[in-house]
């Protein structure tokens, strides 16, 4: 879950908050950590990277 204008509509309630419980970090991603990702993926500093997964999840997916 991403905290766009959006998502604060979908998630500010009770199940949002149950759901935050389930992610380690305790919190959804907010906009900039998402283009922060984007942008280092398009720089120079990625040019190795290739056909990679980047979960920016809090860690749910490990849990």
């Amino acid at each position: 879950m991403v905290l766009t204008e959006l998502g604060r509509k979908a998630w500010d309630n009770p199940k949002g908050e149950e759901l935050k419980t389930m992610i380690p970090t305790g919190r959804f991603a907010h906009p900039q950590e998402i283009a922060a990702a984007a942008v280092f993926l398009a720089s120079d500093a990625a040019d190795m990277i290739n056909g990679a997964d980047l979960l920016i999840d809090g860690g749910y997916t490990i849990r």
